[in-house]
């Protein structure tokens, strides 16, 4: 019989948390560098969280990180379909689901979330830009459903500077999780 994954992290949580955060870390570099977050570092983190699962559950261990993997694809396709997020994002997280369990995972998500609301918001405030991106964000809304199709969400001009970089969201996520289960 295999070990569960809990059981993994109860004997080697101390290297699995520092490995996270190591790459996490990096992603948070590389966001802010280069505004991408390069394939090899979420690739290292994938075979890592399948070298761990299979570790401890043998064969179902695989099955465990594929499903596991899921989780971020089909919460945030139709973000990354709208270009709202970008896919350097999504296999963060997905790099972390193969990492981490279920509810490190959804806390991390909700809490990076929660985090980059925020700080988005006072960006805004601070930008002097907080109304523009509501009105433009109605305006989206309304042309979306009207077409019925979905189109890049930063389609108009002068909508670049919206850019923003959520590795450092993840990050702080992954942390207050740390904290919080």
């Amino acid at each position: 019989m295999g070990t569960s994954y809990n059981s993994i992290t109860a004997r080697g949580e101390g290297i699995i948390t520092i490995l996270v955060i190591i790459m996490l870390g990096l992603a948070v570099c590389f966001d802010l560098w280069k505004s991408k977050i390069p394939n090899w570092l979420t690739g290292m983190g994938v075979m890592t969280g399948y070298a761990a699962h299979i570790r401890g559950e043998g064969e179902k261990g695989i099955l465990l990180v594929t499903v596991m993997m899921l989780i971020p694809v089909i919460l945030f396709y139709l973000l990354f379909l709208i270009h709202a997020m970008g896919a350097g994002d999504i296999k963060l997280f997905m790099a972390l689901s193969c990492m981490t369990d279920y509810s490190i995972v959804l806390h991390t998500i909700i809490f990076s979330l929660c985090l980059a609301a925020v700080y988005g918001l006072f960006r805004l405030i601070r930008q002097g830009t907080l109304l523009q991106r509501i009105l433009y964000f109605r305006n989206y809304m309304q042309s979306s459903l009207v077409r019925k199709q979905w189109v890049p969400y930063r389609e108009q001009s002068g909508m670049d500077d919206s850019c923003m970089h959520l590795a450092p969201a993840v990050l702080g996520g992954y942390l207050l999780t740390l904290g919080v289960v």
